[in-house]
């Protein structure tokens, strides 16, 4: 399917974006070969602005370039995932104590919905709605956080580690577990425990239950 921007002139942001999305959704699994000209057809776009692209996208470790291969989606090794996520931990632990500060601003309503509609998909939805789901009640929790920047990078390290690339290490339980998770977020916001929200909001990004400690 052809993409287009709604300006009708796609930007470098707007390829990385749309690859970042394919890759970290599965749609470009790992190892798969891409070929520019069908890139270039499909999105739109010239060979130099999808060379920029892709470049943007070896720079964040989506892609590498092979010497007289081209460039292909790259392998998460659980070294590096364990590294972007304990990264990502003390982030989201720092915002959402900002986000505690502003608790009054926040949609509780609107959120619960979120996290209700997120634990309906971990029974019947695909991984995909699951992902756009978690994605859109994070991105509403953080969204009365007054730090642009320290948001922007929470979701940018999201997107450094493929959720395509984990399955395996998002079993039924512990999607079930990550669910009760948001409602208990939710919970302690609203009593303004900032202590306890921020300790569990770094387990639940690290998938830590007790002293186990599982990625995703």
């Amino acid at each position: 399917m052809e993409v287009v921007h709604p300006t009708g002139i796609m930007r470098v942001s707007d390829v990385v974006r749309l690859l970042e999305d394919e890759i970290n959704f599965g749609l470009l699994p790992a190892g798969t070969w891409l070929k520019q000209a069908d890139l270039e057809r499909r999105l739109n776009c010239s060979r130099l602005l999808l060379r920029e692209a892709l470049n943007r996208l070896d720079e964040k470790g989506l892609v590498s370039l092979e010497v007289n291969r081209g460039y292909r989606v790259r392998e998460m090794d659980e070294r590096r995932l364990l590294q972007i996520l304990q990264i990502r931990s003390l982030l989201e632990a720092e915002a959402i104590k900002e986000v505690a500060a502003h608790a009054e601003d926040l949609d509780f309503d609107e959120l619960h919905r979120l996290a209700e509609n997120f634990r309906s998909l971990v029974e019947y939805g695909t991984v995909i709605e699951q992902e756009h789901a978690n994605r859109s009640f994070h991105s509403a929790l953080l969204q009365v956080c007054p730090n642009e920047e320290l948001v922007s990078l929470i979701f940018e390290l999201r997107n450094r580690a493929p959720v395509s690339q984990n399955r395996r290490k998002n079993t039924h339980a512990r999607l079930v577990r990550s669910a009760q998770e948001h409602f208990k977020i939710l919970e302690l916001l609203q009593a303004h425990d900032v202590y306890v929200v921020r300790e569990l909001l770094i387990h639940h990004v690290l998938g830590i239950e007790g002293s186990r400690n599982e990625t995703t």
